[in-house]
């Protein structure tokens, strides 16, 4: 598909418009990497059911704390 001349220029427009609000406005601007969380994650294996649990058996699914930096 090609575009017409307007068309390429309202596709610039809008990308541009995007890019302005959006990446420079909001991601820019936003906590990523600025504010960490811990979030103090554990391994659960019983907290999802398993369907191959009627034909292998998993053994312990008790939780187990996941190591620093998980």
């Amino acid at each position: 598909m090609s575009l017409t001349g307007q068309e390429y220029r309202n596709r610039q427009i809008l990308l541009t418009k995007v890019k302005n609000f959006w990446i420079k406005g909001v991601l820019e601007k936003s906590l990523h990497n600025q504010v960490p969380i811990e979030l103090g994650l554990e391994e659960r294996p019983d907290a999802v059911a398993n369907p191959w649990s009627v034909i292998l058996d998993t053994g312990d699914s008790s939780s187990q704390p996941l190591p620093d930096g998980t």
